[in-house]
Parts: structure tokens; C-alpha cells; sequence
């Protein structure tokens, strides 16, 4: 049985794709590129691009290889994370944890207590205040449900007097 040929690549916020590695490194790492680059908000300018194996090594070169096959050094059913470095050769990973949702703002401080120790009221006051007994109109559109009439038809029954 021949062994399987493919690689993952993790890029991105969790994401993965796999590859055939039975293929040029050069056709390899031109489809690795256009599926899995992403810009970061925070991402440096970054130089040049490369695979590392998931959990340390070293970066393979798969953009020197050129028409060597990927197979050759990519280890089968491998998984590789997308890397960037900077000028200064300070590497970024292009794989990352999703960030974490934004923490809730403090709410607002109750209203200030009044002499009596109550909290604070405030008098609402509308136009429609006056002419309305139990409710006050904030200012929405106005709904008004016509009313549905019946008509009733009276006919006569024959034979009954």
C-alpha cells in the first residue's frame, strides 16, 4: 500500500487545508500561498512566508525547493503551520487562536439617591400626556386598528308566516 501523500497547513484562526505533496514544491507552495494568506490586524510587515511542522522544527524551505517534489521533505499526513519573518528574520505565526470576544463594559453607576434615600425620578412629559389616562406615547407611529363591521342579511324563509 503506498503511503498517503498529503499535508495539512494550519493557518489563519484555526483554520486547515490539505495538500497533495506529490507535486512540484514550487506548484506546492504557489497553491499554499493563495489559499491560506490572511492579514492579521496586528501582523508586522513580513519578508518571506514558509511551513514549519506543528509544534516546533524548523522552517522546511519549501519556497527554495523549487521543481524538487514536495514529498521528498514534507512528511506524509504532516501538519504544518504558515509562517511569516520580518526583515530582521523575527518570526510571526500566520496560525493563531481565535480571539477572545471583548470584555463588557463596567455598567453604569444607579441613578443619585435623593435626601429621602430613594433614587432619583424623573418626570416624563409628552404632548399626548394630557389626553392620554393610563399610558403616555414616547413618540412611535401611531397604529390604528379599524374596527371590523359585520352586516348580517335577513331573507325571508318561505312557507312560515
Amino acid at each position: 500500500m503506498a503511503p498517503a501523500l498529503f499535508m495539512t497547513v494550519r493557518f489563519g484562526y484555526e483554520e486547515q487545508v490539505r495538500f497533495c505533496t506529490d507535486a512540484p514544491a514550487a506548484m506546492l507552495w504557489a497553491q499554499v500561498l493563495k489559499r491560506c494568506m490572511i492579514t492579521f490586524p496586528d501582523q508586522p510587515a513580513l519578508e518571506k512566508f514558509d511551513l514549519k511542522e506543528t509544534g516546533g522544527g524548523a522552517a522546511l524551505g519549501l519556497a527554495d525547493m523549487g521543481l524538487e517534489y514536495a514529498s521528498e521533505r514534507v512528511k506524509s499526513r504532516g501538519v504544518y503551520d504558515l509562517v511569516g519573518f520580518t526583515e530582521e528574520g523575527e518570526e510571526y505565526a500566520m496560525c493563531q487562536e481565535k480571539p477572545l470576544p471583548p470584555e463588557p463594559e463596567e455598567p453604569e453607576e444607579p441613578p443619585a439617591e435623593g435626601e429621602d434615600g430613594q433614587a432619583g425620578h424623573c418626570l416624563l412629559y409628552t404632548s399626548d400626556a394630557a389626553d392620554e389616562e393610563d399610558s403616555v406615547d414616547l413618540g412611535g407611529p401611531r397604529v390604528i386598528k379599524k374596527k371590523k363591521t359585520h352586516t348580517c342579511t335577513w331573507r325571508e324563509v318561505e312557507g312560515e308566516e
